[in-house]
């Protein structure tokens, strides 16, 4: 997690394949009162999770510049 100058919040949230948690994810911060203000899925390729299970600091970087592009996509 890390917090901007503004104050607005932002980190990666990961799910079990096929666990949705999207409505508890939305109680918990509105309990905190935390608005949401974006949330974005980023799909995950078979290519992205081997690289990730065979090359450990290369694929979690690669995986974050894919995340980063998928951001500014939408």
């Amino acid at each position: 997690m890390k917090t901007d100058a503004s104050g607005i919040t932002s980190g990666q949230i990961r799910e079990k394949r096929g666990q949705d948690i999207r409505e508890e994810l939305f109680t918990t911060f509105a309990e905190k009162k935390m608005p949401l203000l974006k949330l974005n899925a980023v799909q995950v390729s078979l290519e992205d999770v081997f690289m990730e299970l065979t090359q450990s600091d290369k694929a979690a970087e690669e995986f974050a510049r894919k995340a980063k592009e998928a951001e500014k996509g939408k």
